[in-house]
């Protein structure tokens, strides 16, 4: 009894959660999340802001990375980092009338301990990005992203 107890909390505090607009608010949440999960190096819940048929577009070199190719960079940093840093500023947004669609532009910023043997370096990533995020099933998540 206790066991569905917790189970129907569970699922009610998930149904609260849910959005039926995003705000600047919850976008600023989203991007939150993200910065943890990478830090934590937390592949699997971090997957779990990209739709599938996201996109990571690359101009620059002519390429289209697949979320599923993105899950295995995310997946080769995380094994070769021994720590991220990971902070992203939001620089702008432009959010639909509706509420179900935003355009974000983000500066994202990476530091990576790695280490070889007894020697560690400390690698710094910067990226402008420019993402397109939409509600799907009340949760935020990324569309598309274009690094600028």
């Amino acid at each position: 009894m206790r066991f569905l107890a917790a189970v129907l909390l569970a699922l009610s505090a998930n149904i609260a959660c849910a959005l039926d607009v995003m705000t600047e608010a919850d976008i600023r949440a989203f991007l939150d999340e993200q910065t943890t999960h990478v830090m934590r190096k937390e592949l699997d819940p971090l997957m779990t802001l990209f739709a599938p048929e996201f996109r990571h577009l690359l101009p620059a070199e002519g390429k289209e990375v697949t979320r599923d190719e993105y899950s295995k960079i995310q997946n080769a940093n995380f094994m070769v980092a021994k720590l991220i840093l990971n902070t992203i500023e939001l620089r702008q947004i432009q959010l639909r009338e509706d509420g179900k669609q935003a355009i974000i532009r983000t500066h994202n910023r990476n530091r990576y301990l790695i280490q070889v043997k007894d020697k560690q370096n400390l690698i710094e990533q910067n990226e402008d990005l420019i993402g397109e995020l939409v509600l799907r099933d009340g949760r935020i998540v990324y569309l598309s992203t274009e690094k600028l």
